[in-house]
């Protein structure tokens, strides 16, 4: 992730977890944010945070769209949850 194609996917059943990566953008700018997929059970909560750990950025299935305006070079914090879910997700960024 964060480098060729801007995208992650995963297909879970009953997963209780995280995912956690680190992101580096190449170019400051603002990144569109998608959270495809259907949850079938429980929940998927996708949390970016900045180098301080902040929540910058929080989607959910209420809130699939996103916007972050992110800064070149700079160490980002991508953390996908997972509660009791099943189903398939993709996020994408552009």
């Amino acid at each position: 992730m964060g480098h060729g194609r801007p995208h992650c996917e995963a297909s879970f059943t009953e997963c209780d977890g995280d995912i956690h990566r680190i992101l580096r953008f190449s170019e400051s700018r603002t990144y569109s944010f998608r959270l495809n997929g259907h949850c079938r059970k429980g929940a998927v909560t996708v949390q970016i945070l900045d180098s301080r750990r902040i929540p910058v950025l929080v989607l959910d299935k209420q809130h699939p769209f996103g916007n972050l305006s992110a800064a070149a070079h700079q160490r980002y914090y991508l953390y996908i949850r997972f509660s009791n879910a099943s189903g398939d997700c993709q996020l994408d960024w552009s």
